[in-house]
């Protein structure tokens, strides 16, 4: 099941993706800067673009909003 974290370089942002790469999600870390690699795969994207967001969204099971 693959999950987007947007926001997932921010400090929530990186518990929540350990977790759900330690139960073997196909998570994306979807923000405007990388962080630290837990396993995520990392895509650039700004949340205030609409089309980027649809983009990278896109076939995703569950989207966790944690960007500011």
């Amino acid at each position: 099941m693959k999950i987007i974290v947007t926001g997932g370089s921010g400090r929530a942002g990186r518990f929540i993706i350990e977790e759900k790469v330690s139960l073997g999600y196909d998570v994306e870390n979807a923000d405007i800067t990388s962080g630290p690699d837990q396993g995520a795969r990392f895509v650039a994207v700004d949340v205030t673009d609409f089309g980027q967001v649809g983009t990278v969204t896109r076939g995703a099971a569950a989207i966790i909003h944690m960007a500011a």
